[in-house]
């Protein structure tokens, strides 16, 4: 049985930080020159930090904190750095948003 662990993470899409409670798996970090972590996989998600994608949990995210794209079984999602955010589809997959 691995530990589990709480850190607040400021998640896509919002502004003020939240608790996210993990438990710690193996992985693999690819690291830059400089030392900082730019790519991991572990048994259920890949991502990359310099482009800005992740895919894991069901879910593909690409951006970052500020503006993006989230996409899921049930629900595609925008979001900008000015606080705009649009989900497409809802899940009953019913059109909620499109552009005219």
């Amino acid at each position: 049985m691995t530990e589990k662990k709480t850190m607040n993470m400021t998640l896509p899409g919002s502004t003020e930080p939240v608790p996210v409670t993990y438990q710690l798996k193996p992985m693999l970090a690819l690291y830059d020159e400089k030392g900082e972590v730019r790519g991991m996989l572990d048994d259920d998600s890949l991502s990359f930090t310099r482009s800005h994608v992740s895919l894991g949990n069901g879910t593909l995210s690409i951006g970052d904190q500020n503006a993006g794209v989230m996409i899921s079984a049930y629900n595609v999602g925008l979001f900008d750095e000015q606080g705009f955010e649009a989900a497409l589809f809802d899940k009953n997959k019913n059109v909620i948003w499109k552009a005219p």
